[in-house]
C-alpha cells in the first residue's frame, strides 16, 4: 500500500512494512497533476488523501484509522481487509468515498462516535462479510450514507451497549446499519445523535447466512430526522428478519422509493416524535413470515402522524398489510410501550397477496391502538386472499380503541370490521 496525500507526499510514518511490500500502489502522474495542496497546521486540518488497499489487515487497518483521524476527505481504491475483529472508529467530521472500494470483514466495521459533531459522509463503498454490525453509529449530528453496499453480514454479538440488567442474555445476530442512542439505563433516548441520518441509493443484502436475529437498518433513540430513500433492502435471513426498524426517539421519519423485502417485517416505525412519511415504496414479506407479522407497522407520538401514499405492498403469509398504533412489551424498557397513530393519511396504496389470519383476524389495513382521526381513501385491496381453510380476513379492521377515522372504500365487496367508536365508512 502507498498512501499519497493530495500534495503528493507519501505518508509512511508508522508503517515500516510499506517500503518492503510487493503490493505497493502508486498514483499516476496524470492524477498528481490534479492534486490539491494540504492546508497545513494540525493533522485534523489536512485536506485529502487517497488510499489503495493491500487486502491485508496488518497494513490496511492502521492505514485507514490514521487517515480518518487526520484528513477531511479520504478516497479509497481496491480491497481493504479488516480481519476478524478490527473496526475503523470515526471520531470527527470526515468524508470517505470509495469509487467502488471494498472493506471486508471486521466487527462493527465502521463505528462512528463523533462528539464534536459535523458531517460524516460515507459513499461509493462496499462493506462485505462484517461480523455483528457493518456500520454502528453512536454519536454525532449529521450522517449521510450514499451508494453504499452492505453485503453478507455474518452473525456476531450485537447490541453490546445494552446493560446486562436490561437484557442479560448475549444477543447473537447481525445488523447492516444501526444508530443507537439510549441513556445509561435504556429508559429514554440519550441525546447523543442529533441532526440528520440519511441513507440514500444504497443496497443492503442480508439474505445469507441465516441468523436468529437479523435487521438491515435499525435506529433506536436519538433526536435526528431519518431519511431512507431510493435503496434496495433485502433481509431474508430467517423468519425474524426485519428490513427497517425505527424505535422510540427520532423526529421526522421518511421512507421513499425503496424496495424492501424481509421475512418478518419489511418496515416498522415505533414511537417517533415527528410525523412519518412512507411514499412510493415496494414492500414485501416472504413465505418465512408464517403468520407472525405485518408488512408495514407505524406508531408515532406526533399530533399529525404523516402519510402513507402510493406504496405497493405484497403480503406473503403475514397477518396484515399496514398496521397502525402499537401496544406491546419490549425488552429494552420496563413495562409495555403504548404509542398511538393520529390524524394521518393512508391513501392510494395497493395491497395484495395472501394473508395468514386465523379466524378472520388481521386484515389488509388494521388500525390498532389509539388510531384516531385518520383518513383512508383510494387504497386498492382487491388482490387480497387468505390461506386455504381460513375465513376471509377483513380488508380494513378498526380496533376497539379507534375513533373518528374516515374510511372510503374503492369497492362495496371489501369487508370492514369496525370495533371502534364514531368511525365513518363509505363506498
Amino acid at each position: 500500500m502507498r498512501l499519497i496525500s493530495r500534495a503528493g507526499a507519501a505518508l509512511t510514518r508508522g508503517y515500516p512494512m510499506l517500503s518492503q511490500s510487493r503490493r505497493l500502489s502508486t498514483l499516476t502522474s496524470s492524477y498528481l497533476l490534479l492534486v490539491l495542496g494540504c492546508s497545513g497546521g494540525e493533522p485534523h486540518s489536512r485536506n485529502a488523501i487517497e488510499l489503495v488497499g493491500a487486502n491485508d489487515p496488518v497494513v490496511d487497518v492502521p492505514a485507514l484509522q490514521d487517515a480518518v483521524n487526520q484528513y477531511a476527505e479520504v478516497v479509497l481504491e481496491g480491497v481493504f481487509a479488516l480481519g476478524d475483529s478490527a473496526r475503523i472508529v470515526i471520531t470527527r467530521s470526515v468524508e470517505i468515498s470509495g469509487n467502488g472500494a471494498s472493506l471486508r470483514g471486521g466487527y462493527e466495521s465502521i463505528t462512528i462516535r463523533n462528539p464534536e459533531g459535523g458531517r460524516v459522509l460515507l459513499e461509493d463503498l462496499s462493506i462485505e462479510g462484517a461480523s455483528g454490525t457493518a456500520i454502528l453509529y453512536l454519536e454525532g449530528d449529521d450522517l449521510e450514507i450514499r451508494r453504499v453496499r452492505i453485503l453478507d453480514v455474518v452473525p456476531g454479538r450485537v447490541y453490546r451497549q445494552v446493560p446486562a440488567s436490561v437484557l442479560p442474555q448475549e444477543v447473537t445476530g447481525r445488523i447492516g446499519f444501526v444508530a443507537w442512542d439510549w441513556d445509561a439505563d435504556n429508559e429514554a433516548p440519550g441525546g447523543r445523535i442529533q441532526g440528520r441520518i440519511v441513507v440514500r441509493d444504497c443496497q443492503l443484502d442480508l439474505r445469507r447466512p441465516e441468523s436468529p436475529y437479523s435487521r438491515a437498518i435499525v435506529t433506536a433513540g436519538g433526536s435526528a430526522d431519518v431519511e431512507i430513500t431510493d435503496s434496495v433492502i433485502r433481509d431474508e435471513g430467517g423468519p425474524n428478519a426485519v428490513g427497517v426498524e425505527v424505535f422510540v426517539g427520532n423526529r421526522t421519519v421518511t421512507l421513499e422509493r425503496n424496495e424492501i423485502i424481509a421475512g418478518l417485517l419489511p418496515a416498522g416505525v415505533f414511537g417517533s416524535r415527528g410525523p412519518v412519511f412512507v411514499r412510493d415504496n415496494s414492500l414485501r414479506t416472504t413465505a418465512a413470515n408464517e403468520g407472525r407479522g405485518a408488512v408495514l407497522m407505524l406508531a408515532t407520538h406526533a399530533d399529525s402522524a404523516g402519510e402513507v401514499v402510493g406504496n405497493e405492498i405484497r403480503i406473503e403469509g403475514a397477518t396484515a398489510g399496514i398496521v397502525t398504533g402499537f401496544d406491546a412489551g419490549n425488552p429494552l424498557v420496563t413495562g409495555p410501550i403504548r404509542i398511538p397513530y393520529r390524524n394521518g393519511s393512508i391513501r392510494s396504496n395497493t395491497i395484495s397477496g395472501t394473508l395468514a389470519a386465523p379466524e378472520g383476524e388481521g386484515g389488509g389495513i388494521v388500525l390498532g391502538y389509539e388510531s384516531r382521526g385518520n383518513l383512508l381513501e383510494g387504497n386498492d385491496l382487491g388482490g387480497l386472499t387468505t390461506v386455504d381453510g381460513q375465513a376471509p380476513a377483513p380488508s380494513v379492521r378498526l380496533g376497539p380503541t379507534t375513533g373518528g377515522n374516515v374510511v372510503e372504500l374503492l369497492s362495496p365487496d371489501e369487508i370492514v370490521r369496525d370495533e371502534g367508536d364514531d368511525n365513518r365508512i363509505s363506498g
